[in-house]
C-alpha cells in the first residue's frame, strides 16, 4: 500500500536569484517526489519550471494604502533591529527603498515616541485586511522561502495562521536573519548554519533549525583549474581576479580602475580582471567608466557567458585566484574553494547616502569575517593600495590558510553530502 503524501503549499520569489537556485538544485523536483505540492510565486516563474507543470499560482500585491501601512510597519521594525546593532545610529543605512517624505514620517513617529502605538495599530490593520486565498484549502503545511521583506509572503503567512496550518520560514539569503524583521512569526525557521542560528536567537528571540543553503549543494564536484578555464574559454597563462558586485550602491567600476592602476604601476601583466555586476544592482549615479585601455584587461562576465546558470559557478570559482567584493555572499562561496578574499567597505558618495563603513563595522553576519589573515578588509579608500598589495601576497600564500577557510565556511553554512535528486 502506497504512503499517502502530505499536501504542502510553497511560496518563493520568482523575481529573485533564489528562485533560479531552487530550480537548478532540483529542490522543486525533490519536494514534488515526496509531497503533493502547490507552488506560489509573485511573478512568472522561469520558463524551465513551468514546462510540464500546472500546479502553480501567480499572486500579485497591489501598491495601495495597505502596502503603505506594511511599508511603515516594516521599516519601524527594521529600526528596532538597527538599535540592537548600534543604538546611536538607528536611522543610518535604513529605509533605503522609500522616498524622503516617508523617511521623515518614520523619523517623526520615533521623535514623538509613538512608534510602539503605531506598530500595534498597523499590525492590527494588516491582520484584519489581508486577502483570503482559496488555494490554502486542504493544505497540511505552508513553506515560505523569501527575502523577509515581502508583503505577499507576510499575507500568505497570515492565511496559514488563520487556518491553523503550520508555517515554516526559510530565509533565502545569508543576511536576512540579521538585517530584516520578521513580521509574522513562523512555527519554524530554517537557517544556513551555526552562525545564523545564534543570530536568530539573539535578534529575533526565536530558535531555528539548521539546513544549510540549497545553492551550496552544487559545490560537491572537484573541478581542476585547467578544466574550469577550458570550460569558460579563459587563458591558462593569466591569473584572474573576480570583482563581484553588490545590490546596494558601491562604485565598483571606480574600484576596478584602482586595481588596474596599481597593477600597471607594479608591472604585473599576468593578471586579468573579471567583473560580475549583481543582476539586481541598484542604479549607480556616481561611478566611473572602466578604463578598458589599461594593460591588464577587464573581462565583463557576460562576455564569458551571456547568462550564468548556477552550474557555471563551480567553474568560475575554480578559475580565479582571488575575489574582491563589497561583502557579496560570494565571499563564503570563494572561501569554500580556498580562494583568498578582499572586502571593500569604505564609504563614497552615493544617492542613498549609504554608509558602507558603518555597515561593514556593525552588520552582525559580517563580524565573522573580521580579523582573519585570509580575508583582507579595506575599510578606508586611502589604504586601498596597501590592502591590495597584501591581497596579492595572500594569493601567493593561500595554501597555509586552507584549514582556516574551511572552518569559517562550516560555521556559516552547513553542507549536505549530495544534491537533491
Amino acid at each position: 500500500m502506497s504512503k499517502i503524501k502530505r499536501t504542502i503549499l510553497v511560496y518563493s520569489n520568482a523575481t529573485k536569484m533564489g528562485h533560479r537556485d531552487l530550480f537548478e538544485t532540483n529542490f522543486y523536483s525533490y519536494l514534488e517526489k515526496n509531497y503533493n505540492v502547490s507552488w506560489l510565486f509573485d511573478d512568472q516563474p522561469i520558463k524551465h519550471f513551468i514546462k510540464n507543470r500546472k500546479n502553480y499560482h501567480i499572486v500579485k500585491i497591489k501598491q495601495n494604502i495597505r502596502f503603505l501601512f506594511w511599508t511603515y510597519l516594516f521599516y519601524l521594525e527594521e529600526i528596532e533591529i538597527k538599535k540592537k546593532h548600534d543604538p546611536k545610529k538607528i536611522y543610518k543605512n535604513s529605509r533605503l527603498y522609500i522616498n524622503k517624505f516617508n523617511k521623515k514620517i518614520i523619523e517623526l513617529i520615533y521623535f514623538l515616541k509613538l512608534h510602539k502605538l503605531v506598530k500595534i495599530i498597523l499590525g492590527h490593520l494588516l491582520n484584519k485586511s489581508f486577502v483570503n486565498y482559496d488555494f490554502f484549502t486542504g493544505t497540511d503545511l505552508f513553506i515560505s522561502i523569501s527575502t523577509g521583506k515581502d508583503l505577499l509572503a507576510d499575507d500568505l503567512a497570515r492565511n496559514a495562521k488563520k487556518r491553523n496550518i503550520p508555517f515554516f520560514f526559510i530565509p533565502a539569503g545569508w543576511d536576512h536573519i540579521s538585517g530584516k524583521p520578521i513580521l509574522v512569526k513562523p512555527d519554524k525557521i530554517f537557517v544556513w548554519g551555526e552562525q545564523t542560528k545564534k543570530l536568530c536567537r539573539n535578534i529575533h528571540n526565536q530558535d531555528s533549525e539548521i539546513i544549510g543553503s540549497f545553492k551550496f549543494d552544487i559545490y560537491n564536484k572537484n573541478i581542476s583549474r585547467s578544466k574550469a578555464l577550458n570550460k569558460l574559454n579563459l587563458n591558462k597563462n593569466y591569473k584572474y581576479i573576480l570583482i563581484c558586485g553588490s545590490v546596494v550602491v558601491f562604485n565598483e567600476k571606480k574600484l576596478i580602475n584602482k586595481i588596474l592602476k596599481y597593477l600597471k604601476s607594479k608591472n604585473k601583466k599576468n593578471y586579468r580582471i573579471i567583473y560580475k555586476p549583481h543582476p539586481f544592482a541598484m542604479k549607480r549615479m556616481f561611478d566611473e567608466n572602466i578604463n578598458f585601455n589599461m594593460p591588464n584587461k577587464v573581462i565583463m562576465s557576460e562576455k564569458i557567458k551571456k547568462e550564468f546558470e548556477l552550474k557555471d559557478y563551480p567553474y568560475l570559482l575554480n578559475s580565479i585566484e582571488g575575489i574582491i567584493t563589497p561583502y557579496s555572499t560570494m565571499i563564503v562561496e570563494a572561501l569554500f574553494h580556498n580562494i583568498p578574499c578582499m572586502t571593500v567597505g569604505y564609504t563614497e558618495k552615493n544617492q542613498y547616502n549609504f554608509d558602507w563603513k558603518l555597515h561593514s563595522d556593525i552588520a552582525p553576519h559580517l563580524k565573522i569575517l573580521k580579523n582573519k589573515e585570509f580575508i583582507i578588509n579595506c575599510a578606508n579608500e586611502k589604504n586601498f593600495d596597501r590592502n591590495f598589495k597584501s591581497f596579492l601576497n595572500l594569493i601567493d600564500n593561500r595554501k597555509k590558510y586552507i584549514s582556516d577557510m574551511k572552518y569559517l565556511t562550516n560555521k556559516v553554512v552547513f553542507r549536505s553530502k549530495g544534491t537533491f535528486n
